[in-house]
């Protein structure tokens, strides 16, 4: 047994004195992460060949005793590949649930003379497109990430070498979906095929993904084409499986997926194992909107320096970088008509914070204080049976609520607001956000509205606060004169077309008192990548979602309605829209703007009233 930063492991298959024969040989063991360190993949290293192994195999030492029990109990691992002649050094190394790649292992080899060539690689320029356009997206998601290390990572999956396993004699069957591209809908990837073994029942199939628990497979659905192929197996009709595995937006490709197959006797099998590329659920092969030349050209450069380090073919690169850009910018893309100094902002602090630590940078901006003490709860803390934001549970509910009212605390503190008399939220619903607000600022008058009757009645019972019922006719606006201090609209013109966006935003700037301050939220560029990935359809039929997206990249704005409910939908709208938007058609200024500041999904658009200009 050894020892390295990350665990414990042992090596127990290899070929004698690391002098490896001219064909494959395999390498077996087990590894164990430390405690709370999680394990995804393994893979080997030789000079520039990338070569992906198997790991969560059953270990004798490490026996589970069931198929479904979690990959902690299988830690084994194994390769099965020939060095070519001339590479003397190997590396073996571990994939974290974060991503990153550590090595744990490395030896001097030798590799026979007569080892068979592999053939030879594909050059960068054959593969730039695809190549470049999935580096943006993945910079866009995770900005905080350098684009060296990014397109290292890239580069090093697209030349990797697969070790994908079959059944073994006596189990006979296919492993259907997925393929090496998987089909991702909603978030979801199918599992389905067919398994069978002429002597033994098989009583579980278990799929797993690292570091995902394990899932049950169906088994034993009809298949009537399998005795017609495989005539042995006439009494295996029903050797079918189906199922869908839920794949986090955040896991690292290429996804191993496994499926263990256990026996009557006891007996657990590795069934299948392939790897596959999650693929969105509609074409996703252009790059995101509004891509700069300079971050353009970033993703060139990063990919030329990473194909350098696997010795991938750069020949050609120039002129296919060339041929895609002129491509991207003949595309029908949403341009915005001035650069507005905030976008800059934007980018620039994406840059310096990670999305997981954005929780704790809400309630504070360049060393701003907040202007209340945050409580950690609210002084109200009862849920309406009737309140449908009150999902998954009761503490996101609350967490939710506290979020919203650090956003609004930062932009209190922004538009230098000294007093707060009046606070307007709308739409309030059952007070999610609303007794928050009531915590913070117990003297404040506190005015809620919304179109859900007993969610107003519930705020005014038990938040002390004036309500009005909302119309779609805007009648509650005569009973909403202002002037307030804070106006919060949490997921309303989310939900709306351009015409409510510029009336609501119109109201809103009639309703602030002169130091007032409005904050409302968005669907912006990380609610259009859970669109275009099929992470989240919020509830729209799919030939709805590809026209909000497709309206949204070339116009900058996209609305669809909700099936049944017309001039009320989903909208996304993309940072420089709304900047212009703004401007263009209402008496408001933004001081900020955060992506995916609520939520980490949701942007957050800070105004105040525009300032008179003094006259010439």
């Amino acid at each position: 047994m050894h020892a390295f930063a990350g665990g414990q492991f042992d090596l127990e298959i290899h070929p004698a004195g690391w002098r490896f024969p001219a064909e494959k040989s395999w390498i077996a063991g087990w590894i164990k992460p430390n405690a709370g360190e999680q394990i995804t993949d393994v893979r080997a290293r030789l000079h520039h060949r990338v070569i992906l192994g198997l790991f969560g195999l059953p270990h004798p030492a490490f026996a589970p005793k069931r198929s479904d029990q979690p990959d902690s109990s299988r830690p084994g691992f194994s390769f099965l590949f020939n060095p070519q002649p001339g590479e003397t050094l190997l590396r073996l190394e571990v994939r974290t649930r974060s991503g990153e790649w550590q090595e744990f292992f490395r030896t001097k080899i030798s590799a026979a003379p007569d080892a068979p060539l592999l053939p030879a690689a594909i050059s960068l320029s054959k593969s730039l497109g695809h190549l470049v356009t999935t580096l943006i997206k993945r910079q866009r998601l995770t900005p905080w990430k350098s684009w060296s290390i990014l397109a290292d990572d890239l580069v090093a999956t697209f030349v990797a070498e697969p070790l994908n396993a079959h059944p073994n004699l006596p189990f006979v069957g296919a492993l259907e979906e997925p393929h090496v591209i998987g089909r991702l809908r909603y978030g979801l990837i199918p599992v389905t095929g067919w398994l069978a073994h002429p002597t033994a029942k098989i009583t579980r199939l278990s799929a797993v993904i690292d570091p995902l628990a394990p899932i049950a497979l169906p088994h034993g659905l009809a298949r009537q084409d399998i005795p017609g192929i495989f005539p042995a197996l006439g009494g295996h009709a029903h050797s079918a499986f189906v199922g869908e595995i839920a794949l986090p937006p955040d896991l690292a490709a290429p996804v191993l997926l496994k499926i263990f197959a256990e026996l009557d006797t006891g007996e657990i099998h590795l069934a299948f194992a392939r790897r596959f590329t999650p693929k969105f659920h509609f074409d996703l092969a252009q790059m995101p909107p509004l891509v700069p030349p300079l971050t353009f050209a970033r993703a060139i450069w990063a990919l030329h320096r990473a194909a350098g380090n696997y010795a991938l073919p750069r020949h050609g690169v120039i002129n296919a970088a060339r041929a895609v850009w002129a491509n991207y910018t003949a595309l029908p893309a949403y341009r915005p008509k001035k650069k507005h100094p905030l976008l800059e902002k934007i980018r620039l602090r994406s840059e310096i914070e990670p999305s997981h630590q954005i929780h704790a940078a809400l309630g504070r901006i360049s060393g701003i204080a907040l202007t209340v003490a945050m409580s950690a709860t609210p002084d109200c803390t009862l849920i309406a049976p009737a309140d449908d934001m009150c999902v998954p549970d009761a503490s996101h509910y609350l967490q939710i609520g506290r979020e919203a009212l650090a956003i609004v605390q930062e932009a209190v503190a922004q538009a230098g607001c000294k007093r707060i008399d009046a606070i307007l939220d709308l739409p309030s619903g059952h007070g999610r956000v609303a007794r928050w607000l009531r915590t913070a600022y117990p003297t404040a008058r506190l005015s809620v509205s919304d179109t859900q009757g007993p969610g107003v009645l519930f705020c005014c019972e038990h938040l002390g606060a004036t309500g009005v019922h909302a119309d779609v006719q805007g009648t509650h606006w005569a009973a909403l004169s202002g002037p307030y201090d804070i106006i919060w609209c949490g997921s309303l013109l989310t939900h709306f077309g351009r015409a409510d966006w510029i009336n609501h935003l119109r109201r809103f700037a009639e309703r602030l008192s002169p130091s007032g301050v409005l904050v409302f939220t968005t669907h912006g560029f990380p609610a259009l990548e859970r669109l275009q990935s099929g992470e989240k359809d919020y509830g729209l039929p799919q030939s709805a979602v590809a026209q909000l997206c497709t309206t949204a990249v070339a116009e900058g704005f996209g609305y669809v309605d909700y099936p049944d409910t017309p001039a009320y939908g989903i909208s996304v709208s993309l940072p420089p829209w709304v900047l212009e938007l703004i401007e263009n058609e209402t008496e408001l200024q933004v001081i900020d703007l955060r992506e995916a500041a609520w939520d980490q999904h949701q942007d957050v658009v800070v105004c105040t009233r525009r300032t008179p200009k003094c006259p010439a």
